[in-house]
């Protein structure tokens, strides 16, 4: 037995454990603090004095969701209380709280709360009146919904040695038949969706077509194998999940994907050239007109 593994049975960690825990905290707090602003994982990492790939894996480890998944429930919980107080529009509450797309905005707000910014900001909260700042804060914080788990398989009562063994052999199993990777069509060049159109370091993504739900590495691709016209995804569907990672293999909701600059499980970078495409492949939030001063 390894003597990290020792101490952690023991219930304490080792001096760099503990020195790499508080790096983390540190930028944790600059989530909490800065949540306006716009923050990125490669930003946060500096804060943390770790690579951008280290400090997402080791922030999840520590706190169970990503850093990108981490700062957006601190924006959900900024913005519930100020739609609470209902001196703002949705639309300026999005932007105090440091989002860029009201349409992301709202995708966001829904999956954590369950309801529209909207409709939120509608409902009667005097109820929250009578109860302390400090427990209302626990009781409106946002929550992200548990994926449940799955079935553990049987392990036969003659083999107790194996068990942990053939558990974990028959989960991973269990995730690989029910979340395979999706097959990525056209003319690519490597495993990370890379093609022959777009092969540079950060062209790693796919987007899956509203058309025909299938993976292509860009529209061009789309354009040369595809035997149907290209079509694009709505506005309404920006919670389906139609953005590949190309490192990792995880599916971005269109929302997400567009909030970012990153992949939010991996911390790979996407190429910043790809907005210039973003009509491509999603519908387009309207232009705010603006006022004419007089």
């Amino acid at each position: 037995m390894s003597s990290r593994t020792e101490e952690r049975q023991n219930g304490w960690m080792a001096a760099p454990e503990l020195d790499e825990l508080r790096l983390l905290r540190r930028a944790r707090d600059r989530m909490d603090r800065e949540f306006a602003h716009p923050l990125d994982v490669a930003s946060l990492a500096r804060t943390a004095l770790m690579s951008p790939a280290h400090f997402s894996r080791r922030f999840r480890e520590a706190y169970s969701e990503t850093p990108y998944s981490y700062l957006m429930t601190r924006r959900i919980e900024r913005a519930k209380a100020l739609l609470r107080a209902g001196d703002l529009t949705v639309r300026d509450v999005c932007i105090a709280v440091g989002c860029t797309s009201l349409g992301s905005f709202t995708t966001k707000f829904t999956e954590l709360v369950g309801e529209s910014p909207a409709a939120y900001r509608a409902r009667d909260h005097s109820d929250l009146l009578v109860v302390p700042s400090c427990r209302t804060m626990i009781l409106t914080r946002p929550r992200k919904p548990a994926r449940p788990a799955a079935p553990p398989a049987p392990v036969p009562a003659a083999a107790p040695a194996r068990a942990a063994v053939h558990a974990a052999t028959a989960t991973r199993a269990v995730d690989a038949a029910t979340h395979p990777r999706p097959r990525v069509l056209g003319p690519t060049v490597d495993d990370e969706t890379r093609c022959v159109h777009y092969r540079g370091p950060l062209d790693v993504i796919a987007i899956r077509f509203a058309c025909c739900g299938d993976y292509y590495p860009c529209h061009l691709c789309h354009e040369q194998t595809a035997d149907h016209p290209p079509a694009v995804w709505p506005l309404a569907d920006r919670v389906r999940r139609a953005v590949l990672c190309g490192v990792c293999g995880s599916e971005l909701t269109i929302a997400d994907y567009l909030a970012t600059t990153g992949c939010p499980e991996c911390a790979a970078p996407f190429n910043p050239g790809c907005s210039l495409h973003t009509h491509l492949y999603f519908e387009v939030e309207p232009a705010t007109p603006e006022l004419a001063t007089p």
